[in-house]
């Protein structure tokens, strides 16, 4: 709902300027862990993810200029954190997949297409989603069966 209400306003240049840069940190992350030859971010790594990604969700969140909504967002941003407590690290092809969605929904926006921007964002939370019960799955598995969860489950609070 956001996502289109936002792409039914024209944002001002320093909104548009806020999303590109947040945008932008999603590739830059990628790219840090990429050259640091690990296969995935480690809790520094997902700690910032995680903040970077609040971020352009806040962004969108504000861009739709609708008091309620940013109150309902405000609300709900203690259950985003819980949620983000015990993150399986990210690898470089999901950082490329998260960048793919955060700039289509912005080009959605910029090109005033509420329809595909709530398309966009309604898939892309639908992916985040499966992988969240995928990692919870995992891990309640590996505790089950006593065996030691790997480094990349100890990611404590942001």
């Amino acid at each position: 709902y956001s996502a289109g209400k936002a792409a039914e306003h024209t944002l001002r240049q320093s909104e548009v300027e806020a999303f590109e840069n947040v945008v932008g940190e999603v590739l830059r992350l990628r790219d840090e862990l990429l050259a640091s030859g690990d296969s995935f971010l480690h809790a520094d790594g997902m700690r910032r993810f995680i903040r970077i990604d609040l971020q352009f969700h806040t962004l969108l969140v504000r861009a739709a200029a609708n008091a309620r909504l940013m109150k309902v967002f405000a609300d709900t941003r203690v259950l985003l954190n819980i949620f983000g407590i015990r993150r399986a690290g990210h690898d470089a092809a999901q950082l490329t997949e998260i960048h793919r969605y955060h700039s289509e929904i912005l080009a959605a926006i910029l090109a005033r297409d509420p329809k595909a921007a709530k398309r966009l964002l309604s898939e892309h939370i639908q992916v985040s989603k499966l992988e969240r019960l995928q990692e919870f799955d995992e891990r309640e598995r590996e505790i089950a069966l006593g065996h030691h969860l790997p480094e990349m489950y100890s990611i404590e609070a942001p």
